[in-house]
């Protein structure tokens, strides 16, 4: 007889496939500005890409920004005074909105949060608050870049 513990979840699934849509842009050569430059980046839809999104309990802009924030952060190793370098971003005034919406503070305001890990960044940022959802991101993020 299977268990609630031994069933497959469905969520899992939906994890999986927004995490590997989030490795995809980390690991983009270039920053990945806006959604449909994403979905063109994992090679989907505009739609799937949403679906995948909300079905991981976030949204696709949301989504992105953590994306965009988690591949420069991976760049500076994990110096966020930086990020001028990192995003196609102008403004130093949409970096920290950026900041501020990810729950990370601005290093030259408000000193540097513990970002010193994978983990913390991960467990820092408020854009996606799905535990399962970064836990399998961290795996992902594990097995293609040294953090």
């Amino acid at each position: 007889m299977l268990t609630s513990r031994s069933m497959p979840t469905s969520s899992a699934y939906a994890s999986r496939r927004w995490a590997t849509a989030v490795v995809a842009a980390v690991l983009a050569p270039e920053d990945v500005r806006t959604v449909g430059g994403w979905a063109r980046c994992v090679g989907t839809s505009r739609a799937r890409l949403d679906t995948s999104c909300r079905s991981a309990g976030s949204t696709p802009k949301r989504s992105l920004d953590l994306a965009r924030l988690l591949r420069a952060w991976l760049l500076t190793e994990g110096r966020l005074d930086q990020l001028d370098e990192m995003l196609d971003i102008a403004d130093p005034r949409t970096i920290r909105r950026l900041l501020d919406r990810a729950g990370l503070q601005a290093p030259v305001e408000c000193g540097p949060a513990d970002l010193s890990s994978l983990d913390h960044f991960l467990m820092g940022q408020h854009l996606v608050r799905n535990r399962a959802a970064l836990g399998l991101l961290a795996a992902l993020l594990d097995e293609q870049v040294q953090c």
